[in-house]
């Protein structure tokens, strides 16, 4: 799954800290900083991986890599 936005970008010095509990830009009162951190941890849970690249100024691109799965019908059994 690539997310991709043109928004304002992260700055360089702040790319290593995005996942991290409780790391936020904002304003206090104005967000948690919790979200990628959660995201982070279920994309983990389920053996994937998580990527970011972001340029200031011009965006902020995720890439979610999560592992292949066997079918599963409808009573989630194998199909």
């Amino acid at each position: 799954v690539i997310v991709r936005d043109t928004g304002q970008g992260i700055p360089p010095e702040n790319l290593d800290k995005i996942f991290m509990p409780f790391f936020t830009t904002k304003r206090i009162g104005q967000g948690t900083g919790l979200g990628l951190a959660i995201a982070y941890g279920i994309i983990k849970m389920h053996r994937g991986a998580i990527e970011v690249k972001s340029k200031v100024g011009e965006g902020t691109t995720f890439w979610v890599k999560l592992p292949a799965s066997p079918s599963v019908g409808s009573k989630g059994e194998p199909a």
